[in-house]
């Protein structure tokens, strides 16, 4: 309560200097009681949803505008593909969607309790922008499905014909030998985790929830969408030391050499 107190001081202090706030009700970080793998827990929805209620009655009066998720994408891989985020596990992609498929499920629970509470609300999740449409705009597309009039039979072909037409639009005018190159991390991306069918429980979500569309703005957080300069061979230097891993462990405090 003292917390929820504190943040509705920062909410009108923002109001009194022009501001109109957005606030992120999750943003890489929980509770270390809910363990490091709670992600990866079937009440994570749940428990989140939870969570939101009782953030937006105490927030609602100051606040209008909800990311509920930031980048659960960014997230997902960060924890499960490339280590920077705890539990910091490597190339375990299995893990990796499992978490994304329950963040997003997540987000659609939160969506129609933020909407119950305010219902003038404007709630979306911010994506980490990346190219390939697998790891990024999939998402967007998955939770406005249902209001292009797509259930959960026809969405993996709908899904098919928004990825070519997004990967038109993306690689249009750009050199042959560099679009072979993007082309070739995307496809291995989408052999390996196959969103179509590892997001069932956000799917399912959609379908079930009273709302048509799950997101009601496109919330966008842009730094270098190209994934490829993500990429870096093992023992390059770092903040003080070399690092042998794809990327350093951020939240562990380790002497330089």
């Amino acid at each position: 309560t003292d917390a929820l107190a504190h943040y509705g001081s920062i909410l009108r202090a923002a109001h009194a200097a022009g501001l109109e706030p957005v606030v992120a009700l999750h943003h890489f970080t929980h509770p270390s009681w809910l363990g490091l793998d709670f992600w990866l827990t079937p009440d994570a929805p749940s428990e989140f949803a939870r969570w939101v209620r009782t953030a937006v009655t105490h927030l609602a009066p100051w606040c209008r505008r909800w990311t509920t998720v930031n980048e659960p994408n960014a997230l997902a891989i960060g924890s499960y593909l490339i280590g920077y985020f705890p539990p910091g596990r490597r190339l375990r992609p299995d893990l990796m969607m499992r978490a994304l498929d329950n963040l997003l499920t997540a987000h659609v629970e939160a969506y129609g309790v933020i909407h119950e509470l305010q219902p003038d609300a404007e709630v979306g999740t911010s994506t980490f922008a990346f190219w390939p449409y697998d790891v990024d705009r999939v998402i967007i597309d998955v939770l406005c499905s249902r209001g292009e009039g797509v259930g959960p039979d026809a969405l993996a072909g709908w899904l098919a014909n928004r990825r070519r037409d997004f990967e038109r639009q993306v690689f249009s005018d750009l050199d042959p030998a560099y679009v072979a190159w993007q082309r070739a991390i995307g496809g291995g991306l989408r052999a390996l985790l196959r969103p179509e069918r590892t997001l069932r429980r956000t799917v399912a979500a959609v379908a079930a929830s009273p709302h048509d569309r799950c997101l009601d703005v496109v919330q966008v957080n842009y730094y270098d969408p190209n994934l490829s300069n993500y990429l870096h061979l093992p023992g390059r230097r770092t903040a003080g030391r070399r690092h042998w891993g794809p990327d350093p462990e951020p939240w562990e405090q380790k002497p330089g050499p």
